[in-house]
């Protein structure tokens, strides 16, 4: 059954930013252009089929019998342009045609042989046999695009004729030059060539003096260039003989022309299947190089099952800058994972947690590695993957271009829900990215619970993130939903980009508030406005339990781990530890500056979800949450830091380099849009909007200029 793929879904889950990653890898420039025009498989068959090529091709490099492809295009743009135009392609052309079909032979013979690698041999009986051709190329042409003599019989005796005639001519016109009564006629005794035909240099003056055919003088007009009258006949027959040589030429070009004309559909049934390959060792280059694993792709209504996922963009990001050397290990590690189910025991999962914690690169990512799944790449996970065959996988993920139609926030996000709603089947995977924002808090949870009910009632299944504390509570109520939350580290005040099943966000920006040294009367104002709205101590006290403990956990299986590694390195790095002193003190002191800043914007962002809360109430408690809102901004605008980040931001112009510290990466900017207060910043070859409060200065002693020591 063919299933309906939604570009706008590819679009913003950045699939052909994974295509780009892929396509590195390849070689062919048919292969190239697939691996770059990827799309999800449209059918169950072909999507086992393409993860089985890449299966294969991983495991015929394993053994070290993978065909090395040459760098070599494929020529059928050529063939076309003979047929569209009427023209034979020249020889430097036909050696073109000579290596790929050389490749296509050669591939053919080795995937015959592959008994046990029955995908990739299945492919191989797609290339059709074009040996013959071959073998009649490589008698016709060489590597530089020469016309051999051994192209035909005929050829060869033309030019033996012509080689034996040029030198029975080049005698004769030296001997000529050699006799006493015309050397001293000559600029020179050694013939040269004018107009094809060997020919003296006599002086200008003694032109007369020699018998034969003027041809031309030099530009100097000292020397003129005289045919002698004894080779003039054999040079005709010379010239004859060369028409002859040019006629065959052509007659072999026009031959080896109309065969590929005729071989044209075979031509484009071989570059499908050598780019079909080349892709399928991309695909396995690209999971050796950042530890991918095969997913179990199937069907039947089966559950998601993924443990340890990493967005794989972010995975080839930490690549690039740790670079080719680095061990998968180390590039793993620098992108957190998450686990996640969906389909068994809830279809629906409501992912809350604060504002740049993670949710919309998990929610990405989720649906990238579904999307990975279909394309035959494997995935960014830890052995044992299952990815359903999803009926359609639709997303409607926060874009710029919304902004670029003039959409509102909330009318980009209803116009794509309400297209997503018409086309997505049950069982399709839909991927919502902050459910309910952009309107009035109230009419946003209640539509937005709506919308869920008619997801489940659908049979689809879901992952969205929201705010809305409401929908959290559908989640918690409704069996075939759960909540997830970010986790947050309440000793830190940090993210920990952790996704947490079954635990629902809870609000943190009281908390961080408290750490900042907001006042007390502030604060507790702010406490009971959120007991009157329903959300008591005892239940928050529960969940912030819960999420410290399950914070404890982690750190002490981390700093174990953690412990383990640097033991060995704190035994042979002992003696260079004194000179290390000064430069750990300064690194310390740039650290704490970071973490303070860090804080800052984090609280900056938390304080959206408590104030729509205590607007939504209304009455006296709308008004304070204006006021507390008001108190919250005073202090923060008035820091020292604050006034750092406004100068620093007035500062930032296009090509400067940034830091985001969400993902440790340094950028370069692209655009600043200051009216918005986002900067658009490029990453390699991915571009991203962020808010302005997601970038920091680059610390030069963390990350040097590009070319620096």
């Amino acid at each position: 059954m063919t299933e309906p793929i939604d570009e706008d879904a590819l679009r913003l889950l950045e699939l052909d930013a994974w295509n780009r990653v892929v396509e590195a890898h390849a070689r062919l420039d048919a292969g190239k252009a697939l691996a770059r025009s990827m799309r999800p498989a449209a059918t169950f068959e072909e999507g086992r089929t393409l993860l089985a090529e890449t299966r294969e091709a991983l495991a015929l490099e394993d053994r070290g019998a993978s065909p090395r492809l040459a760098v070599t295009a494929d020529g059928l743009g050529l063939v076309a342009h003979a047929r569209e135009h009427g023209t034979p392609l020249l020889a430097r052309e036909l050696a073109v045609q000579f290596r790929f079909l050389r490749q296509a032979r050669d591939l053919r013979a080795t995937l015959a042989a592959l008994d046990d690698l029955p995908a990739l041999r299945a492919l191989g009986r797609e290339i059709p046999d074009v040996g013959p051709l071959v073998r009649d190329l490589e008698l016709a042409v060489d590597e530089r695009g020469l016309l051999l003599d051994s192209a035909t019989p005929r050829l060869r005796a033309l030019r033996l004729e012509i080689a034996e005639k040029k030198e029975s001519v080049r005698q004769e016109i030296e001997r000529i030059a050699k006799r006493p009564d015309v050397r001293t006629l000559l600029r020179s005794t050694h013939p040269t060539i004018r107009d094809g035909r060997f020919v003296l240099a006599v002086k200008i003056g003694s032109r007369g003096q020699v018998k034969g055919i003027y041809h031309d003088r030099s530009a100097s007009g000292e020397t003129a260039y005289v045919e002698p009258e004894a080779v003039v006949d054999e040079q005709r027959e010379l010239r004859d003989l060369v028409h002859d040589e040019e006629r065959e030429v052509g007659r072999i070009l026009w031959e080896f022309t109309r065969r590929l004309l005729d071989l044209e559909d075979e031509l484009i049934a071989a570059t499908a299947a050598l780019a079909r390959f080349d892709a399928a060792c991309a695909r396995a280059a690209a999971a050796r190089d950042l530890g991918l694993v095969e997913p179990e792709l199937v069907e039947g209504g089966r559950p998601l099952e993924v443990d340890e996922v990493r967005h794989p963009l972010l995975l080839a990001m930490a690549r690039e800058r740790l670079g080719e050397e680095a061990a998968v290990e180390a590039v793993r590690a620098a992108v957190t994972p998450f686990s996640i189910r969906l389909g068994d025991a809830f279809d629906l999962l409501v992912v809350t947690g604060p504002n740049t914690g993670g949710k919309t690169v998990t929610l990405k990512a989720v649906g990238l590695v579904a999307l990975l799944a279909r394309c035959g790449s494997f995935v960014p996970a830890a052995s044992g993957a299952v990815v359903p065959w999803f009926p359609g996988v639709f997303a409607d993920v926060g874009d710029e271009q919304d902004l670029m139609q003039s959409l509102s926030t909330f009318s980009a996000h209803v116009r794509r829900i309400a297209t997503v709603l018409s086309s997505a089947a049950p069982g399709a995977l839909v991927l919502l990215d902050e459910l309910g924002s952009g309107t009035d808090p109230l009419e946003g949870e209640a539509l937005s619970t709506a919308l869920l009910e008619h997801l489940l009632d659908r049979g689809l299944r879901g992952l969205v993130t929201t705010h809305l504390g409401r929908l959290k509570e559908f989640a918690g109520r409704n069996p075939r939903a759960a909540n997830a939350s970010m986790q947050f580290d309440p000793e830190s005040l940090r993210p920990t980009y952790r996704l947490l099943l079954g635990i629902p966000g809870a609000s943190n920006a009281l908390k961080i508030a408290r750490g900042l040294g907001l006042p007390d009367g502030v604060l507790a104002r702010a406490e009971e406005l959120l007991s009157e709205s329903g959300d008591t101590d005892r239940s928050r006290g529960l969940l912030e339990e819960l999420d410290r403990s399950r914070a404890a956990v982690e750190r002490l299986r981390e700093e174990a781990a953690r412990d383990r590694r640097e033991a060995g390195e704190r035994l042979s790095d002992a003696r260079t530890e004194g000179e290390k002193v000064d430069r750990e003190k300064a690194a310390l002191a740039r650290m704490a500056e970071r973490a303070a800043e860090e804080r800052i914007r984090r609280f900056a962002e938390e304080i959206e979800g408590p104030r729509r809360q205590l607007l939504s109430l209304g009455g006296r408690a709308a008004a304070v949450a204006g006021e507390l809102v008001d108190a919250i901004r005073r202090t923060l605008a008035a820091s020292p830091l604050a006034e750092e980040r406004r100068r620093f931001f007035r500062s930032l112009s296009s090509g400067d380099r940034v830091h985001l510290p969400r993902y440790n990466e340094v950028c370069r900017v692209e655009r600043v849009l200051r009216r918005d207060e986002k900067v658009v910043v490029t990453y390699r070859s991915m571009s991203m909007t962020v808010g302005f409060d997601e970038v920091a200065p680059v610390d030069p002693s963390l990350f040097p200029p590009s070319g620096a020591p």
